[in-house]
């Protein structure tokens, strides 16, 4: 932390009285007024531009959020006496607040404050420096589930780990993210890179995750600014999933160069197999390592096996997920990701046995790279045919 957030108390007298002992103590904070909330405290916050709001919650709470989201656009805002489980958190939320503390909850409120504090580093800063770590999902052809499996996946290493996590949709104005959270960007990607500040772009989710999505100014982004934004989002403390999309190449390679690990779901079936052939050596070509990508196939019944998959691709298929069809649609549809509407479930569980792993050098496959029944004339004719010397 440079120096301390510029603080303004909003609030009625009894909630100034419960915190300001509080926000005065703490090294982070540099209290610079107290206001009762409405058009006084608009006004003195308008005047005095402070670093971070914290707004006492009141009948009119959400009205005069909105209103400090216009007058002071730059401030973070945070709402004491909220509990988890209100309703009205999500509606605070969606309206820019950073932070939600429960009434009476003194760790709360300091842990709150020292999240607030940091610091948000440029896209300046070394690359070789960075703090958090990008996951990317992707598949050279649509409708496989990468995007399924992005979500989840952000949401169970939030669960598992409590770490911030940002789910980027990398596809851009072709992602479907905002429509799977069931969350409305504000704010998209473009906009932090014209200088807007990364936390009014996030959209906060009930799982605890944040997308970073897009908005109808987010189309055209250059790859060397793509690369600028991933090298500072790795400069912040978090879980940064990165979801991509097949008729992206350009883009793709920029995400795949820079991600610590990249999980890449598979149908088992020659049409995929042979794209994941073709892919590979193309991006190999253009410089990007896809040694270590993580194949990932759906427990579905296929004609052909998984050893035979993995033959043809000289690779092991590492993770091996639940298929269910009708909770993905359901998921789609609803905007409820699978983890959120089923917490215990099957996904769930090989989820949270995927999250481990990130915790340890490298992952255990799940099935060996090893010879297996041959899949009649097109299986060996893409093995030996055209499209042979493909795999990595």
């Amino acid at each position: 932390m440079s120096h301390p957030l510029r603080t303004l108390l909003l609030a009625d007298d009894a909630t100034r009285d419960r915190y300001r002992s509080l926000l005065r103590a703490h090294a982070a904070c540099q209290v610079i007024g107290e206001v009762t909330d409405g058009e006084d405290g608009l006004h003195f916050a308008s005047l005095s531009q402070p670093d971070l709001v914290v707004l006492g919650l009141s009948g009119d709470a959400l009205d005069t959020v909105r209103r400090l989201g216009a007058t002071v656009p730059w401030a973070k805002l945070m709402v004491v006496g909220l509990e988890l489980d209100d309703p009205r958190r999500l509606s605070f939320i969606q309206a820019g607040v950073s932070e939600c503390v429960p009434a009476e909850d003194a760790k709360a409120l300091k842990a709150a404050i020292e999240r607030l504090a940091k610091p948000e580093p440029g896209p300046e800063l070394n690359g070789d420096q960075r703090l958090g770590r990008l996951v990317a999902v992707y598949s050279p052809k649509g409708g496989i589930g990468r995007s399924t499996l992005a979500t989840n996946l952000a949401i169970g290493l939030y669960r598992a780990t409590g770490r911030e996590t940002i789910l980027l949709d990398g596809a851009f104005h072709l992602g479907d993210l905002d429509l799977m959270l069931n969350v409305q960007p504000q704010q998209g990607i473009a906009s932090v890179l014209s200088g807007s500040r990364l936390d009014g772009a996030l959209a906060s989710h009930p799982t605890g995750i944040k997308l970073l999505g897009w908005t109808r100014g987010d189309r055209h982004i250059k790859t060397d600014k793509l690369k600028s934004l991933l090298l500072w989002l790795k400069q912040r403390d978090c879980w940064v999933v990165a979801d991509t999309h097949p008729a992206m190449p350009e883009t793709n390679r920029t995400i795949l160069a820079h991600a610590d690990r990249t999980f890449v779901p598979m149908g088992l079936d020659v049409t995929q197999i042979r794209a994941l052939q073709r892919d590979f050596a193309d991006l190999q070509e253009a410089g990007v390592d896809t040694r270590g990508f993580e194949l990932v196939t759906w427990g579905e019944k296929s004609d052909v096996s998984r050893q035979e998959a993995a033959k043809i691709l000289k690779r092991s298929l590492d993770w091996v997920l639940p298929h269910e069809p009708s909770a993905a649609r359901h998921a789609i549809n609803q905007g409820i990701p699978i983890l959120q509407a089923d917490p215990r479930g099957a996904l769930a569980r090989e989820v949270e046995r995927l999250v481990l792993t990130f915790g340890e050098a490298s992952t255990t496959a799940i099935v060996p790279l090893k010879a297996g029944n041959p899949f009649g004339q097109l299986v060996s004719w893409l093995r030996k045919g055209p499209a042979a010397g493909y795999g990595a």
